[in-house]
């Protein structure tokens, strides 16, 4: 189990490093940097990560939701600044900038240069106070799964939980736990091969042990080089250019989606406010003739009844907004307000209050 009180390498399946290669010799090692890909959306920390692994400002950050890195970015420096030279490549997030497709391609094509000697590691940044996925996370996680294909690049990845301080110290473990479960069952939909079997937290730049668990597993695996890098150094463009179509299709598909779910949501709370507020004349009505008869107990009962009606309908509506079945205006009309005034009101099978 993961304690987030240190990092540390863990797979449920072995506790032991599966070599994918074999090992590069000393001198290899020495002669060359350590190479390290960050991935994830804009505002999720990698930028952070990045001058926290380096032990030095490199990576500009932005607290925004706009991106600040526009480019593949990549930081050379030494591990923590005191250890093993290591270069991080720094990426923007594929679906947060307003970009053209070719925009889109051309940093596709950086980031492929970059990666032309080898990565040894892949670093998915997420915030853990966002326990659930996004659509566009997810689609993001998608296309990365096209644009690398490969199982070595995948068995290469780790998850990085950063924003901390954004989740309350008493649901913490619970929030760790759930990603621990529920990001698997996520990724299984889209079929992408993230190593979630390896996750550590980011607890912020104070702890001077934090992330230490990384370092022997980036070290572990030599370098591979992806198959992007060979299609732009073969010239193969339209590959590329396809994954990125394909890419904004599902971001429109899923934006025409939530549009169409936002109108039926609207159409449905609007409809039964219109039900609620003739409800209300009526029983106001009601009171009115109540009054005029000089009958104030059963008076008082329904005016307590018309608080206690709207009041449910204030909650059957929030429930509406948060997308979950309502029947508590329902239940209301049948089990308070017909009993407690008999007399006046009664409920339809269908839930509406009905005046007599």
């Amino acid at each position: 189990r993961l304690h987030p009180s240190r990092s540390q390498w863990h797979s449920k399946s072995n506790s032991k490093f599966c070599p994918l290669q074999t090992r590069t010799n000393l001198s290899e090692r020495t002669s060359m940097p350590l190479k390290i890909l960050l991935i994830g959306k804009t505002g999720e920390g990698k930028s952070t990560v990045t001058n926290y692994l380096l032990g030095k400002s490199v990576a500009a950050t932005s607290s925004s939701l706009a991106s600040c890195t526009k480019d593949p970015q990549e930081h050379v420096g030494q591990w923590k600044g005191i250890g093993e030279e290591v270069s991080i490549i720094d990426t923007p997030g594929l679906l947060d900038s307003d970009e053209t497709n070719f925009e889109t391609l051309q940093r596709l094509k950086k980031a492929a240069e970059q990666m032309a000697d080898g990565i040894n590691a892949v670093l998915f940044i997420h915030g853990i106070h966002n326990v659930r996925m996004d659509g566009a996370t997810l689609t993001m996680m998608e296309v990365l799964n096209q644009v690398f294909p490969e199982d070595e690049f995948w068995q290469r990845s780790a998850c990085v939980l950063t924003h901390w301080d954004r989740v309350e110290a008493a649901h913490r473990e619970q929030s760790l736990h759930r990603w621990t479960t529920e990001l698997p069952d996520h990724l299984k939909r889209i079929h992408c091969r993230l190593n979630t079997n390896n996750m550590h937290v980011f607890k912020g730049s104070g702890d001077p042990t934090c992330l230490d668990g990384l370092f022997p597993f980036i070290q572990h695996h030599v370098k591979f080089v992806p198959k992007i890098v060979e299609n732009v150094a073969a010239g193969k463009d339209s590959e590329l250019m396809d994954i990125i179509v394909k890419m904004q299709q599902q971001v429109l598909q899923q934006q025409i989606k939530a549009n169409e779910d936002r109108v039926a949501l609207s159409l449905k709370i609007n409809e039964q406010q219109q039900e609620f507020l003739k409800q209300q004349m009526e029983m106001q009505n009601h009171f009115q003739e109540l009054m005029a008869k000089k009958d104030e107990d059963q008076a008082r009962k329904l005016d307590l009844a018309i608080r206690e009606h709207r009041e449910a309908y204030e909650q059957a509506q929030l429930q509406a907004q948060q997308q979950q079945p309502n029947p508590v205006l329902g239940q209301f009309v049948n089990d308070v307000l017909a009993p407690l005034v008999p007399v006046a009101v009664t409920a339809s099978e269908s839930g509406k209050c009905c005046i007599m």
